[in-house]
């Protein structure tokens, strides 16, 4: 299953999902958005450019459901094993 790369925790089929770099996912919660193509920064609370993770394009921030294949996310209700 598709975790994210900050949290560690599975996707769960309506999650807001971020793609970075076409290769990294993220929860949208979990990073800061800031417009200009979309630069993302780990969510850490404090605005550290070392923090920066990449690039996306509006396009690129989906829900789990649409964004991956079913058995990479967990759906509504189900738990971890």
């Amino acid at each position: 299953m598709k975790k994210c790369n900050l949290c560690g925790e599975v996707f769960k089929e309506f999650d807001e999902v971020v793609l970075v770099n076409e290769r990294d996912y993220f929860h949208e919660a979990c990073v800061a958005l800031a417009p200009i193509k979309y630069a993302v920064f780990e969510n850490s609370g404090d605005a550290n450019y070392d923090d920066f993770i990449g690039t996306c394009d509006p396009s690129e921030i989906e829900c789990a459901l649409l964004l991956f294949d079913e058995g990479d996310y967990l759906k509504e209700g189900e738990d971890k094993e």
